[in-house]
């Protein structure tokens, strides 16, 4: 009844109370996802190839991946059984599996040789904004504080200890997520259940009966990942060293994000930095509390990383050093701070629905860090120009007589011809300072897909736009300080 009403399905997802009734539904909704026939429905590109026998080739992909999932279930079961059934405490049992996985792990690392590359470019002209001297600084900035890449050679060896560690990525993740089956008095750990259920599964008496209730992966998530993984491609195993880029395609509700944390979970435990990226900062919080513990169980919760496309693009630009604070520091002292190199680190991109990526608002854009200068010469200076708007006419350059204009470049000696365009943009955004926002709690925002975003701005406009709210007494002054700086671009960075 509950689930037939406006909320229900709502309430049965989020409640902790639901959980067992939505484990059963799931798997329920599941039990047909059998290997056969996720195989039969799986599409293998046979057109990318040449000259191969199809026909083989299929039959030999088939039963490669039939025998990698019974092998995986046989393990995937007997690991869970064996704890299920025994007096251990929850802690104690998953730490046993995490130290097995913990080694399986490490010799997959052992296997995988690393390559390291700098990227290299040859030093382009100093351009018309800054002065040689300035340039050579940062040239020789970028050199000291680029990433050193690494490529890891992902050849059969490795996708064949990648495969014997699912089972136990898998088994962990199915007990940490039954832990009210176990006794409650069997261990105080964080990993331990809060609930008040003292029953164990041998209570139960049908095995079944249990197994039904229990969180466990069906067959199109294990092919899923064995393929995100680079196993179970035609003519793949023995001719690439690679991991492949994929895309794959499973159905709301079918449990992507399980797929996304067991495959990012391998990968991590094999020396990779996953960052499983999705539109929404709500689904990716989400995502992440739920796969906490097992990250934490297996010790790779500081690799595993979740967040928007956009907090991907910043973990990305951001590495080795904060890029607007660097292009700050340069531009108040005329200096580049002292950096060290980062850490080398192979970095893996998992998508969440990504045709919300291949979208305009993505894909066919640009991502546009500003750096924000905030000083009071600014602030005299754009506040004036706010004042004597009605005075200043677009193609004015009236505002170069005044003293807050000349104390605004003496701040900036190195980069007078950067500040003069700053001030240009300045006067084209005053007189046309009018664009859609949603003003919430005397902030502005703009709509994103899922949530109001305070953070972009739109060059100057939003800073006018403050100015306009406060005249109109539905932004307090002291807000305003805030949201008076110079915008600097820090560089155009495509999703792509």
């Amino acid at each position: 009844g509950l689930m037939r009403t406006p909320n229900g399905h709502q309430i049965v997802d989020r409640s902790p109370i639901f959980s067992s009734v939505r484990t059963s539904l799931f798997n329920s909704a599941t039990k047909s996802f059998t290997i056969d026939r996720v195989l039969e429905k799986t599409e293998y590109g046979w057109d990318l190839y040449d000259n191969i026998d199809v026909d083989r080739e299929k039959m030999k992909v088939i039963q490669n991946i039939m025998g990698w999932y019974e092998e995986f279930r046989t393990v995937y079961e007997n690991l869970v059984k064996s704890y299920v059934f025994s007096s251990k405490p929850l802690d104690v049992a998953v730490a046993e599996m995490a130290a097995e996985a913990g080694r399986k792990g490490r010799e997959l690392k052992a296997k995988i040789r690393a390559k390291s590359k700098k990227r290299k470019g040859k030093q382009p002209a100093a351009g018309q904004y800054v002065g040689n001297d300035i340039w050579n600084q940062v040239w020789s900035f970028i050199g000291r504080s680029q990433t050193i890449e690494q490529d890891l050679l992902w050849n059969s060896n490795a996708r064949k200890l990648a495969r014997e560690l699912l089972p136990y990525v898998f088994a962990i993740w199915t007990c940490l997520n039954c832990t009210s089956r176990f006794s409650s008095t069997t261990s105080s750990s964080s990993l331990s259940s809060s609930s008040s259920s003292s029953s164990s599964f041998s209570s139960f008496g049908d095995e079944q009966n249990w197994w039904d209730d229990m969180k466990q992966p069906h067959g199109a998530q294990f092919v899923v990942v064995l393929r995100m993984l680079g196993c179970g491609y035609p003519m793949f195993d023995k001719a690439v060293d690679t991991l492949p880029n994929s895309i794959h395609q499973v159905p709301t509700g079918e449990g992507k994000s399980v797929v996304l944390a067991a495959t990012a979970t391998v990968l991590a435990l094999a020396g990779f930095h996953p960052y499983i990226a999705c539109y929404s900062s709500d689904l990716s919080a989400r995502d992440r509390e739920d796969f906490t513990k097992l990250y934490q169980a297996l010790g790779v919760s500081t690799k595993v990383v979740y967040g928007t496309f956009e907090q991907l693009c910043e973990s990305v630009i951001n590495e080795g050093f904060d890029i607007r604070n660097t292009i700050s520091e340069l531009l108040t002292t005329g200096h580049l701070p002292s950096v060290s190199p980062p850490e080398p680190k192979v970095r893996v991109a998992l998508i969440d629905e990504i045709d919300v990526l291949f979208k305009k608002e993505f894909y066919a854009t640009l991502y546009c860090p500003c750096a924000t200068i905030a000083t009071d010469t600014v602030s005299s200076l754009a506040r004036r120009m706010w004042r004597e708007r009605a005075k200043l006419g677009q193609h004015s350059r009236d505002y170069k007589q005044w003293p807050e204009y000349d104390a605004m470049l003496q701040c900036f000696p190195s980069f007078k011809t950067l500040m003069e365009n700053q001030v240009l943009q300045m006067l084209r955004d005053l007189h046309d300072h009018e664009h859609s926002y949603v003003l919430f709690d005397g902030k502005i925002g703009y709509k994103g897909i899922d949530n109001l975003n305070f953070n972009i701005v739109h060059g100057f406009k939003t800073m006018f736009a403050y100015f306009k709210e406060a005249d109109n007494g539905r932004v307090a002054e002291a807000e305003l300080p805030a949201h008076i700086h110079l915008n600097i671009l820090c560089g155009f960075f495509s999703y792509a």
